[in-house]
This record gives C-alpha cells, sequence and structure tokens, in this order.
C-alpha cells in the first residue's frame, strides 16, 4: 500500500484563491517531507461553488516547484474538452519539468455541465478519452514523427517538441467505472480509481475483474487502484 495526497482544492470561507493555493503547496511540502509517495489533483470547471483547480498544468509546475520526491498526478486531465494533442503536449513537457515524477491521469468527465460551455461532446466522452489515451501511447513512441487516425481525430507527420522523460510513456491512469473500459485498460496496464460515491460494494466485482484482467495480461506491477 502507497499513500496519496489528494485534493479538490476545494474554497475555504475566508481565504482568496491565492490564500487557498499558498496553503495547498504548504500542505504538498510537509507531505512530501513526511513520506506520502503520491499527491494528485482533480480537474474541475465553471462553479463557483466548486474547486479552484481548473488547469492540470498549473498544479502540477507549481506541485513539482515545491516538492522533491513525491510522485505528482492529475486524476485528471478531462480529455473532450480539449484536442487530445494539446494534451499529449502538456504531458511530455511535464514529465521533464518534474524530472520524470509525473503520473498522467486521464478522465472522460463526469458533468454535463463542465461540457457546454465548451461546447464538448458529452454523449461520446468515454470513446474520446480513450482515443486520447491511444494518441498518447502513439505520440510517446515516435515523437520524432507520428500520424494516428482515430474516431474523432487524425494527424498526419506530426513531430512533437520533444519526447517524455519516462519511457516508453510516464505512467497512465484512466479513472472509470465502465466494465469494458476497465477491461481494456487492465490489459494495458493502465491504472484506474474507484469513486467514492459509488457505493464499494457496487463497484467491488468490477475492479475484481480488472485486478484479475491486469494480472493475466502480465501487469501485476502496473495497474493500481488508486
Amino acid at each position: 500500500m502507497k499513500f496519496a495526497h489528494f485534493s479538490h482544492v476545494w474554497r475555504k470561507p475566508n481565504q482568496s484563491p491565492g490564500e487557498r493555493y499558498a496553503q495547498l503547496w504548504r500542505e504538498l511540502e510537509v507531505a512530501d517531507q513526511v513520506g506520502f509517495d503520491y499527491s494528485f489533483a482533480v480537474e474541475h470547471h465553471v462553479d463557483p461553488r466548486e474547486s479552484l483547480s481548473p488547469s492540470p498544468p498549473m498544479y502540477l509546475a507549481s506541485a513539482a516547484a515545491h516538492t522533491e520526491r513525491m510522485r505528482l498526478g492529475e486524476m485528471g486531465w478531462t480529455v473532450p474538452l480539449y484536442d487530445p494533442l494539446r494534451v499529449v503536449e502538456e504531458v511530455v513537457a511535464l514529465d521533464h519539468l518534474t524530472g520524470g515524477r509525473l503520473e498522467v491521469g486521464l478522465v472522460s468527465g463526469a458533468l454535463p455541465q463542465h461540457f457546454i460551455p465548451y461546447k464538448a461532446d458529452f454523449e461520446h466522452r468515454r470513446e474520446r478519452a480513450v482515443e486520447g489515451y491511444q494518441l498518447l501511447k502513439t505520440a510517446c513512441a515516435n515523437p520524432s514523427g507520428f500520424s494516428f487516425k482515430g474516431e474523432f481525430h487524425e494527424y498526419e507527420d506530426v513531430a512533437l517538441q520533444m519526447g517524455p522523460y519516462q519511457q516508453p510513456h510516464p505512467p497512465v491512469w484512466f479513472e472509470t467505472g465502465h466494465p469494458p473500459t476497465l477491461e481494456y485498460m487492465a490489459k494495458e496496464g493502465v491504472g484506474t480509481g474507484y469513486v467514492h460515491y459509488v457505493p464499494r460494494g457496487e463497484m467491488a466485482g468490477y475492479y475484481q475483474e480488472y485486478v484479475k484482467d491486469g494480472n493475466a495480461a502480465g501487469h501485476q506491477a502496473k495497474a493500481p487502484i488508486n
């Protein structure tokens, strides 16, 4: 078992956003010093009552500047809101900025109200997020030049500004409770996560199958559950 600091960066009474961020960086400094293994945060949008965490790169870059040993991740990039090539470029740059401490969390998104201002495709969010993972895998394997054709995006002869620091790519997590997606990610050696507003008993069977599928594919050490 490993330990992680996980924050939604919730607003707090009588604190400005700047003061809340400063408090978060102090928390991470302490967590890093006492031996926490990971630090994660969410990506949330367009709700003034919600968290102060709209940007994975903002969180990861600042977390890297205030820690030395913890691995740092986002849970995660809401892939369907963006051109996934943009996510890939941010991932490889942050992999270098963190000195190889990056963990890549990808999510499909859960709330339609987060998609409306972006005019994003909520109906096909899961398929778009999976395609984002496939693009990341392809691009990191061929950073000097790759082509990719998916259901939603197509790229021809693209070169990244840099390849990933970690080979073949940073560890990836894909948060989902969707059985076919869990099966696919287990076979890929991709980590996943349990969302606590779903009853544990309801989800246990799905994750037991995920562990079984990961073990069968030889990923005993590569398919963790957050």
